[in-house]
């Protein structure tokens, strides 16, 4: 008897471990996405700005000719 309680405790620590281990890896991947989404973002921000930039100083140089 003693030894099926020894295995069960054994195993229930193993699961728990393996699902804490398996939490930590979802989180990680989950801040690593927001990360990229993050980066994404900006770059689409500064590409929108230099795109209207370009517009306003083409207006601008339409205008003085």
């Amino acid at each position: 008897m003693k030894r099926d309680r020894s295995l069960n405790n054994d195993q229930r620590e193993f699961s728990l471990k393996r699902l804490h281990l398996r939490n930590e890896i979802i989180l990680k991947d989950t801040k690593q996405e927001q990360s990229y989404s993050h980066i994404n973002s900006n770059s689409f921000d500064k590409k929108h700005i230099i795109e209207k930039v370009q517009l306003w100083l083409d207006k601008i140089r339409s205008t003085n000719r």
